[in-house]
């Protein structure tokens, strides 16, 4: 049975990485400059990719910032929430 992280009523994140990654956080590239479909992890990218500039970044890079903010989200960097079922 999966697991998901509420942060609040009606946000959740799994707590299966390959479904977050898959399902559950999108990004898109534009002009080299990436976006992100959902606020949170928009923000949270910005503050990241700051760090890169406008390069164009590798899908395994953008994988591993991807997997470092679903850390960041269940250790409750930006919400305290909890585990469901």
């Amino acid at each position: 049975m999966s697991k998901w992280y509420r942060i609040k009523p009606d946000v959740e994140y799994s707590t299966d990485i390959n479904f977050f990654y898959k399902n559950q956080i999108g990004v898109a590239c534009r002009e080299s400059k990436y976006y992100f479909y959902s606020l949170l992890e928009g923000v949270t990218f910005k503050l990241k990719s700051n760090v890169f500039g406008d390069r164009t970044l590798s899908d395994g890079k953008i994988r591993e910032i991807c997997v470092e903010i679903h850390s960041e989200i269940l250790e409750g960097k930006y919400g305290v929430g909890e585990l469901v079922e």
